[in-house]
């Protein structure tokens, strides 16, 4: 496995800081989860992963074939609460494979990054997992934006193609899918 000296840099940063730590405790005391690689929680980000895939999804259908308002609305506070099942499956999907390009689990690749992470955003399960889902996608949003070059040159990421075509077509049907699209006519 090859790591590059930045992140070999942050692990050292990291194991440091929870040397200093363990020096300032006393004799017996355990480290609080909050103080290192355990103040994350996957789930949280894997959750935030599932709102990206179906909240993008869900905007360009509904743009398209659907009747709500969205206009000047934050599309996280519009879209219906019920996650579409392909987007659950779309979030596991990126983070086991960011968790192997990575050879880290999601809450360790962001204490990796916690030292280096400069950009407009929160760094916290809700931003990560949202960014790091555009990024995945091809968006013009991503890690890069929301927390700097470094995190964005640090966590690798695969290329997903996912979007309005993955939905329950039952719920979010499209010109087509009840035949009513001539022969050789597509979407």
């Amino acid at each position: 496995m090859r790591i590059k000296l930045s992140q070999l840099r942050q692990v050292i940063r990291e194991v440091l800081r929870m040397h200093k730590l363990m020096l300032e405790m006393p004799p017996g005391a355990e480290i609080p989860p909050e103080a290192g690689g355990g103040q994350y929680d996957r789930q949280e980000i894997v959750g935030n992963m599932v709102k990206a895939f179906f909240a993008d999804a869900w905007a360009n259908w509904n743009d398209e074939h659907g009747d709500t308002n969205v206009s000047g609305m934050d599309i996280m506070d519009v879209m219906p609460d019920e996650m579409d099942p392909s987007a659950v499956a779309a979030g596991n999907k990126l983070a086991t494979e960011m968790e192997q390009l990575n050879g880290m689990s999601l809450p360790e690749i962001m204490t990796a990054n916690e030292g280096v992470a400069a950009g407009d955003r929160p760094y916290n399960e809700e931003m990560f997992g949202h960014y790091a889902t555009m990024s995945a996608l091809g968006h013009g949003v991503g890690l890069w934006d929301a927390f700097g070059d470094e995190v964005d040159t640090n966590v690798k990421l695969p290329d997903m193609s996912w979007g309005v075509v993955d939905l329950d077509p039952g719920k979010y049907p499209m010109p087509g899918d009840n035949g009513d699209v001539e022969e050789g006519g597509f979407y």
